[in-house]
């Protein structure tokens, strides 16, 4: 083995620290796992190690989430833990969240949860992934999905929202109606910055 040499055992404590600060670099590294020598190109080692660390993370984030009552209008744990996620690591946290999103599109609790929670971050910290998230909840069969979703572009409040909004029509009248409150407040609320 080279100089980059090591085992698994004794590279975990600060595997994740390195792919935060981005110390890993192309090269040849040989590691022993289980007894077994080995090498892996580190561009291999730094992808394998970003899918075990979003693993982690979406771990994490389901645990709190299970813990976590959710209200409208109330701080909730998961924001703390994604905020935090993001301040360390945005571009990862913001992949992991739409991971976790997409993987579980079908479970109405987690999608409302992830949307409850990127919807009290703020708007330039989970663009443009929180904004795709909420996209595709739209059209989401769960009324309930679907309203978060828009509950989400309104806590954003952001001019960039309105072209999808816009072009947005929900079959539930009563949704439809929250909608259209919501386009006429982001319009009010960005009307300085909005051409006619």
């Amino acid at each position: 083995m080279n100089n980059n040499s090591f085992t698994i055992e004794e590279r975990k404590p600060n595997l994740f620290k390195d792919i935060i600060d981005n110390r890993l670099i192309t090269e040849t590294i040989g590691y022993s796992e289980k007894g077994q020598s080995k090498s892996i190109n580190a561009y291999d080692f730094k992808i394998e190690s970003e899918n075990l660390f979003k693993e982690k993370m979406k771990n994490n984030f389901l645990q709190i989430m299970k813990n976590t009552s959710f209200e409208y209008g109330y701080h909730a744990e998961t924001d703390d833990f994604l905020n935090k996620q993001l301040k360390g690591n945005n571009l990862i946290t913001k992949e992991w969240i739409q991971e976790l999103f997409l993987e579980n599109f079908s479970n109405e609790y987690i999608v409302t949860s992830i949307l409850r929670t990127i919807a009290h971050i703020e708007y330039k910290d989970i663009y443009p992934h929180g904004m795709t998230i909420a996209t595709a909840a739209i059209s989401h069969k769960s009324i309930i999905v679907t309203e978060n979703a828009i509950r989400a572009f309104e806590n954003w409040e952001s001019s960039d929202s309105l072209i999808i909004l816009e072009n947005v029509k929900c079959s539930d009248a009563w949704l439809d109606e929250y909608l259209k409150k919501v386009i006429e407040n982001i319009k009010e609320e960005n009307s300085a910055f909005i051409s006619t």
